[in-house]
C-alpha cells in the first residue's frame, strides 16, 4: 500500500508539473501571436508520451528535419524537447508557430492523455496554435500506425511505401540516417564524416587477412525476419568458402560454421551501432544486409559500414541507388522471382527446405545458398575483382556516399536527404499552416 501510495504520489506531482508547463507554454504564445512572424522566436517544440525512447527519436528526427529545412530556406529555427515522464525547466519556453506532439503508440490512447493533462491540454488547442500530432510506424514487419481517426497528422515511416492507414500524411525517413537512442551525438558526427572531403580520401591501411566481416549474424529469427535475411546468411557462407577464414559476431552463425567446418573467427562487437562500426573497420569487406527488400527501406547496417570505410556488400532496397551513391558499395541483386522462391519456403513461421517441418539452421542456410547461388555469384567475383585490385579498392573507398552528395550535405550539421522537405510540405501545402518565412 506504501509503495502505491507514493507512486500515486509521484503521478500527481508530474500532472501539477506538466499542467504548469502547458499553461505557461499557451500563455506565452497568446503574448506572441500579435507579433510579425519575422519578430517571433520559432521554436518547435517535441512532447513525448512515451514509454520507449527510440519512439521519441522519431520526432525529434522530424522536427530537427524540418528546422534544417527552414535554415536552409534562410530563417532561424531551434528546437525543444520535452518528454513529459521528465520534464525540464520551461521559463523560457515559448510555444511559437509549430510544435510537434509525438505519441508512443498508433494512436492517441486515454491512458496518455488521462496521465498527462498538459498533452490533452495543447491538444485542446491545435488549431488555435498550428500543433501537429505525430506517429511512428515500427519495424517494416509490423503495421503501420493507424492516423487514430483524425488525431494524427504525421506519421514516420522508414518503408518507402506508405503503410499508414487513414488520412495521415506519410513522411518517409532512412532509418540508417536518424538519431539512435545511444551516443546520439557521437553517431551523427559518424554520419558528418561522410561530408567531410579529407576523410574520403584518406585509405585505411588493413591487415591483407582481415578480408570479410559479418556483424549481424542471427541466421534468422523465425517469428519476426523475413525470408530475405537468409540472403545475407548464403552470402557469407559462399565468401567463407571462396576467401578462406572469416569473421562473425553473434552466437547463431557461429554454430552452423562450427558444424560445418568452415574457418572463422568470432568477436564481441558490443550493442549499439558505434562499436559495431568500430569492429567493421579492421576489414575490407562487410557484408551489411536488410532482413527484408522494401523500397526505402535503408538500414543503419550499410551506414555503419560507410562509416567504417569499407567496402559494403548490400541487399535490400531496390531503390537504395537513389539515396546511396552504388558506386561506394557493391550490390548484390536478386531477382524477384528468386526472393519470392525464397519466402514461398516460409510457411506458419517455419522453414520448409527439406521433408522435415523444422530444419536446422544448417540445413536453412545450405538449401538458402544453393538456391541464391547463381544470384549471388557475381557479387562474389565483384569481391575478389575489388580485394585483387588495389587501385579500385581505393577508388571506391573515395566515392562520396550519397546519390546527391550536396542535397545530402547542405543541411550539415543535420544530415537528411529530403524529409525536411517532406515535412514541409505537409503542414504548409497540405495541412494549411502559414509559412513561418
Amino acid at each position: 500500500r506504501l509503495a502505491a501510495a507514493e507512486s500515486t504520489i509521484r503521478v500527481l506531482k508530474r500532472q501539477m508539473n506538466d499542467l504548469a508547463i502547458a499553461t505557461k507554454a499557451l500563455r506565452s504564445a497568446d503574448a506572441g501571436a500579435s507579433l510579425p512572424a519575422s519578430s517571433r522566436a520559432f521554436q518547435i517544440l517535441v512532447y513525448g508520451c512515451m514509454e520507449d525512447e527510440r519512439h521519441i527519436q522519431h520526432a525529434i528526427f522530424a522536427a530537427q528535419a524540418y528546422a534544417a529545412e527552414l535554415r536552409r530556406l534562410g530563417r532561424a529555427a531551434t528546437v525543444r524537447d520535452f518528454v513529459l515522464e521528465n520534464l525540464v525547466d520551461s521559463s523560457t519556453i515559448e510555444l511559437g508557430d509549430v510544435t510537434f506532439v509525438a505519441v508512443a503508440t498508433s494512436k492517441l490512447g486515454p491512458k496518455c492523455l488521462k496521465e498527462f493533462p498538459a498533452l490533452a491540454e495543447l491538444l485542446a488547442q491545435r488549431k488555435r496554435h498550428n500543433i501537429v500530432t505525430l506517429a511512428a510506424a515500427g519495424e517494416v514487419f509490423a503495421p503501420g500506425p493507424s492516423c487514430g481517426n483524425g488525431k494524427i497528422d504525421l506519421a514516420m515511416d522508414r518503408s518507402g511505401v506508405p503503410r499508414a492507414s487513414g488520412d495521415c500524411i506519410p513522411i518517409h525517413f532512412l532509418q540508417g540516417l536518424m538519431f539512435v537512442a545511444r551516443n546520439v551525438k557521437s553517431y551523427n558526427e559518424g554520419l558528418l564524416s561522410f561530408c567531410d572531403d579529407a576523410v574520403r580520401e584518406s585509405v585505411p591501411n588493413r591487415s591483407p587477412g582481415n578480408l570479410v566481416m559479418l556483424a549481424t549474424a542471427r541466421v534468422i529469427k523465425r517469428s519476426y525476419h523475413d525470408a530475405d535475411a537468409l540472403v545475407r546468411s548464403s552470402l557469407f557462407k559462399l565468401a567463407t568458402e571462396r576467401f578462406g577464414k572469416a569473421v562473425v559476431q553473434g552466437t547463431h552463425f557461429v554454430r552452423y560454421l562450427r558444424e560445418q567446418g568452415l574457418d572463422f573467427t568470432e568477436i564481441k562487437c558490443g550493442g549499439n551501432d558505434l562499436e559495431v562500426a568500430l569492429c567493421k573497420s579492421k576489414f575490407k569487406f562487410t557484408i551489411d544486409m536488410e532482413n527484408t527488400a522494401l523500397n526505402g527501406y535503408i538500414s543503419e547496417k550499410i551506414f555503419t559500414g560507410l562509416m567504417s570505410r569499407t567496402i559494403p556488400v548490400y541487399f535490400g532496397a531496390p531503390d537504395v541507388a537513389n539515396y546511396l551513391n552504388p558506386k561506394r558499395f557493391i550490390r548484390c541483386v536478386i531477382p524477384p522471382e528468386a526472393l519470392e522462391e525464397l519466402r514461398s519456403k516460409k510457411k506458419n513461421k517455419s522453414f520448409y527446405f527439406t521433408s522435415e517441418p523444422n530444419p536446422s539452421d544448417a540445413e536453412i542456410i545450405t538449401a538458402a545458398a544453393n538456391l541464391l547461388f547463381p544470384h549471388l555469384q557475381p557479387c562474389l567475383d565483384r569481391m575478389d575483382e575489388v580485394n585483387r585490385d588495389d587501385a579500385l579498392y581505393q577508388s571506391m573507398l573515395r566515392e562520396p556516399v550519397f546519390a546527391d552528395q550536396d542535397l545530402a550535405c547542405s543541411q550539415a550539421p543535420f544530415i537528411n536527404i529530403d524529409v525536411g522537405s517532406q515535412v514541409y510540405a505537409a503542414l504548409h501545402d497540405k495541412l494549411g499552416f502559414a509559412s513561418p518565412l
